[in-house]
């Protein structure tokens, strides 16, 4: 191993259901993956999914520079009627 290659760490999964491990053995192998690179995919995978949501539901949450649904419909009435007169 060289100073440029990242040092990787050995994780041993225990109680996986022979079902489950024959899936994803047949998925890497059709991907053309061992299944050591197949599951370490998924798990990055994973990983960023759960990153998206979260930022995405803080994103929701956060109100500043919102409207309400009745005071965005109130404005574009507004607006319609001032375009009507200017007309």
């Amino acid at each position: 191993m060289t100073k440029d290659t990242p040092k990787r760490q050995r994780m041993m999964l225990s109680n996986v259901p022979a079902g489950l491990r024959q899936r994803c053995k047949a998925l890497a192998a059709l991907s053309s993956k061992s299944l050591n690179d197949w599951v370490v995919e998924a798990m990055v995978e994973k990983a960023e999914d759960e990153i998206d949501i979260r930022e995405g539901l803080a994103a929701l949450a956060d109100e500043e520079g919102t409207v309400t649904l009745d005071e965005f419909e109130r404005e574009l009435e507004t607006e319609e009627q001032q375009g009507a007169l200017h007309r």
